[in-house]
């Protein structure tokens, strides 16, 4: 027997169900169940037939892990055991690298990212043509029958905004290695949604393993996008990782030049006196040639000093450019990823049991509930 709370009249009082004589009014009532699952069914195959096809392009990479123990890192550690003894938690002054492995989903997902991924281009076989990725989003990737009428039911109104949008032309594509506003357009900023939706990333915090996935209507498409992906992740952690360091080499190396034009014109000046005092016995020659050969000296030791720095600046860039190790490389798809065609028959028509048993329920209650 099942309870239920009825209220009526302002007095509260709980009618009685039985299971065994609603399990019963089912049965009786299969047909409906029937009806009603079949219109699910009917429905679900309706999702099927027209929902477009969808290939996706995985790759999987692994980034080195830098671990930089010098300077105050370093210091931390020698004095954890103290910390902890006194409550203190410097564990997190002991991270690898501002930039760790949890950041790089939000790296791709990012504005500038996306933008230098749709001025990238792309080949599409079908037309014999090679468009912007920005062009193919907006005029030759398929939609579903759904999202044409969404787009002009539901969100016509954004629809029409989007048309009366600035020109496209006037959005300033940026990499995403530069800094400064970003003027863009409504239409820009859809196509870059729409676009998020399609590229994901994730990152196994166990493993370190980068997985990087492109979901497109077309297979090769979505392949060459997953390239440039991978690629463009790639070119923004290195150039995070190297620029403090090669911003250093850049700057030595312009020291560096200037210390040799210094070390050059002190070189001419000491020879250009030697050669016109040669056999020339004085205390004021003797003094400049002194002089002279202190400021060359200066000059040279700067200028070797200089140039040994450059060359250890040169080996730290090359220490600090990050290596990824491609562990599943980038493939053209062959299955579809979506639709699961079975999956949603199946889910359709549980939903049509459940939703016809779930109708008997409602009218047993509220016939129960008038008889009260």
């Amino acid at each position: 027997m099942g309870k239920y709370l009825n209220k009526k009249n302002g007095e509260e009082s709980y009618l009685e169900i039985d299971l065994v004589d609603l399990a019963g009014q089912i049965w009786r009532r299969r047909r409906f169940v029937f009806k009603i699952t079949l219109v699910y069914i009917m429905l679900g195959i309706i999702i099927s037939v027209f929902s477009i096809n969808k290939y996706r392009s995985d790759a999987k990479l692994l980034p080195e892990i830098i671990n930089k123990e010098g300077g105050f890192s370093g210091l931390m550690k020698q004095f954890s055991g103290l910390s902890t003894l006194a409550g203190i938690d410097l564990s997190s002054f002991n991270a690898t690298d501002a930039l760790n492995l949890p950041l790089y989903p939000y790296i791709v997902e990012s504005f500038p990212f996306m933008l230098q991924l749709l001025d990238t281009h792309v080949y599409i076989s079908s037309s014999d043509t090679t468009v912007s990725l920005y062009v193919y989003m907006t005029e030759f990737k398929k939609i579903s029958v759904f999202e044409y009428i969404r787009k002009y039911t539901f969100g016509l109104i954004g629809t029409i905004k989007e048309m009366l949008s600035e020109d496209d032309k006037e959005t300033i594509m940026k990499s995403p290695f530069s800094e400064g506003p970003i003027r863009i357009s409504l239409k820009m900023i859809k196509t870059i949604e729409a676009l998020n939706k399609c590229v994901r990333s994730d990152v196994n915090q166990k493993t370190g393993i980068i997985s990087i996935s492109t979901e497109l209507p077309d297979p090769e498409i979505a392949a060459q996008v997953n390239e440039k992906v991978v690629l463009y992740l790639k070119q923004y952690i290195t150039e995070y990782r190297i620029q403090k360091v090669r911003d250093n080499l850049d700057f030595i190396s312009d020291r560096c030049e200037e210390a040799k034009i210094d070390f050059n014109n002190a070189q001419m000046e000491r020879a250009n006196f030697l050669d016109e005092n040669k056999n020339i016995i004085s205390a004021k020659v003797e003094s400049i040639k002194q002089r002279l050969q202190s400021q060359y000296d200066l000059t040279f030791n700067i200028y070797n000093g200089l140039s040994l720095q450059r060359e250890q600046a040169k080996i730290k860039v090359q220490e600090e450019t990050p290596v990824f190790k491609i562990l599943n490389p980038v493939q053209v798809p062959i299955e579809k990823s979506r639709p699961h065609r079975s999956i949603i028959l199946l889910g359709m028509m549980f939903l049509g049991i459940v939703s016809g048993i779930g109708i008997i329920i409602f009218q047993r209650l509220i016939s129960r509930s008038t008889e009260n």
